[in-house]
């Protein structure tokens, strides 16, 4: 998942909050997808306040879901810190909010095993996949939702 609708009124990148419009958006995606967030067991998020932001407004209402912090899922970092991330906290029904251009190279190696055509993913945008583990072309889009 990409974070929500972020504003720029920020003195950094990582202090940038959500908008009104975002929060809005992205609690009505949660309400009328609770049955696809239901099973999770952990969010990982990056610890960019917007993405913590989204991590806890998806977890509302959701029992047992752990919410951690990982310095790997940054704007900034690459598809193997990304990996080594989600492989250190993996379970069977796990959502990682991260930021673009991340996440659409993310996309990009679990679909097709490679980066060579990045995801253009908009923000508040949910993937979802099976997948036996993170590898590359090992995932298998399930579905798409937009905030």
């Amino acid at each position: 998942m990409r974070h929500a609708e972020a504003g720029w009124a920020a003195s950094t990148d990582a202090q940038r909050e959500l908008t009104t419009a975002g929060r809005s958006q992205l609690t009505l995606l949660a309400e009328n997808q609770r049955q696809l967030f239901s099973p999770l067991q952990k969010i990982i998020c990056s610890p960019y306040l917007r993405t913590r932001q989204t991590a806890q407004l998806i977890a509302l209402g959701i029992r047992g879901v752990e919410i951690e912090c990982d310095d790997n899922l940054t704007p900034e970092n690459s598809v193997e810190e990304a990996l080594a991330a989600i492989e250190k906290h993996w379970c069977d029904h796990l959502l990682i909010v991260t930021h673009q251009p991340l996440i659409g190279s993310l996309i990009s190696f679990l679909e097709q095993g490679n980066l060579h055509y990045p995801e253009p993913v908009t923000p508040g945008s949910i993937y979802s996949y099976v997948m036996a583990w993170p590898g590359p072309g090992c995932g298998q889009r399930q579905s798409v939702y937009r905030s």
